[in-house]
């Protein structure tokens, strides 16, 4: 059984995610990447003008020039949401953290809980990203296999926050 949840704007859970796509991206220009200040290498050639992004050793990329896509937006996502009865009955909130990789197909694998909430709220988020598919990730017009980070919101109603726990089994 589930209830209409309220919850935070699109415009918001999409800023989340821009921001950390954003942070990733400001994260692996700043990193060393064997280069002297001028940006050239042991011969004097510009590394940076040919050097395509590289996969980690798994062969996943983590910045790609096109990044993967939610089929359905949020929304897709939201529609296969669900709060656990213990969770509303404890009126547990919050954001659970997930990292998973989509791959060439379009797929979520490999679904990890970075940060979770409990209360059965963070295998909720799984099952529901498990669910949903994604248009793939592409590096030089080819579909790659790309890590990704994926906030995803739990909020209670109003109603639902305020009316009584039903009563527990004896």
């Amino acid at each position: 059984m589930t209830t209409d949840l309220k919850r935070i704007p699109h415009t918001t859970l999409l800023a989340a995610i821009v921001l950390l796509t954003a942070s990733a991206l400001v994260v692996s220009a700043c990193s060393d990447s064997g280069l002297d200040a001028a940006g050239t290498d042991e011969t004097g050639t510009d590394e940076n003008a040919s050097a395509p992004a590289a996969p980690d050793e798994d062969g996943v990329f983590i910045i790609v020039e096109q990044m993967p896509e939610l089929i359905g937006g949020l929304a897709a996502l939201e529609e296969h949401i669900t709060y656990t009865p213990i969770a509303k009955r404890a009126g547990v909130e919050g954001r659970v953290f997930l990292q998973f990789v989509v791959s060439k197909e379009g797929t979520p694998e490999n679904i990890q809980v970075i940060r979770g909430v409990g209360a059965g709220l963070d295998e909720a988020a799984v099952e529901a990203v498990s669910k949903v598919r994604f248009i793939p990730g592409r590096q030089r017009g080819e579909a790659v296999p790309v890590k990704m980070s994926l906030p995803v919101v739990f909020r209670l109603d109003d109603a639902a926050a305020k009316a009584p726990a039903p009563p527990r089994p004896e």
